[in-house]
């Protein structure tokens, strides 16, 4: 039996395994987006969708850390010999993300804003979906880069990958500053340990699949 943290206590524990181990929040990212490319490449069903398109995977990247991870985990596609990969990037990306957004670009990813026509074009196209825009960390009503990342989202109806958890959800007492549904992925790859609001039934229906181990400290798919 594992335990369900809040996504609040999960932030303070992220936290607080930074400041006693001395590992960076950079080093945590490459560990997760290590274990999020390796179940990427492992399953069947997400590698043949891959192979069926010219643009295998587009990322939709928010300005923080979920951003981040996705453009990590396009960067070992990459680096595994992947070509066609693209990722959608909200402007100003913050800290982390801003760094693995430039080692993305110099690994081949090719990188586009939310306005550009060809996001869309993109995203249309992919085989799969990684949904970076928002994590646990995201508070208050959608922003603008939340929204245009969301409705570039909604022009796919299959094979959306959730990074950490799907964009949009959040503490069920937030709703009256958030009442919008979140983003329905096909598969999630959340932080260990995993998050109470994922078992919510309320939210549970936008995370769909089984739970497996992939990661930071450790990841796991549902």
């Amino acid at each position: 039996m594992r335990a369900l943290l809040t996504f609040g206590t999960a932030l303070e524990l992220d936290r607080e395994i930074q400041d006693r181990s001395g590992l960076s929040g950079d080093m945590l990212m490459e560990s997760a987006s290590g274990g999020m490319a390796a179940w990427i490449m492992s399953n069947p069903a997400m590698l043949e969708a891959m192979r069926k398109s010219d643009v295998p995977v587009v990322a939709l990247c928010g300005r923080g850390s979920n951003g981040g991870d996705a453009l990590a985990v396009l960067r070992r596609l990459a680096f595994e010999g992947w070509s066609g990969l693209a990722a959608v990037v909200a402007q100003k990306p913050e800290g982390a993300c801003g760094r693995r957004l430039a080692e993305a670009r110099l690994a081949g990813v090719t990188i586009l804003e939310p306005g550009d026509p060809s996001a869309r074009r993109a995203v249309e196209k992919a085989g799969i979906v990684l949904d970076g825009i928002a994590g646990i960390g995201y508070r208050g009503p959608r922003r603008t880069a939340f929204l245009e990342l969301e409705g570039l989202a909604s022009s796919r109806r299959h094979t959306i990958v959730a990074i950490d958890v799907p964009s949009g959800i959040g503490d069920p007492g937030t709703f009256d500053t958030d009442p919008d549904t979140p983003l329905v992925a096909s598969a999630t790859l959340c932080v260990e340990p995993l998050k109470a609001e994922l078992y919510n039934l309320g939210w549970r229906r936008f995370c769909r699949s089984e739970e497996r181990r992939v990661g930071k400290e450790c990841r796991s798919r549902w």
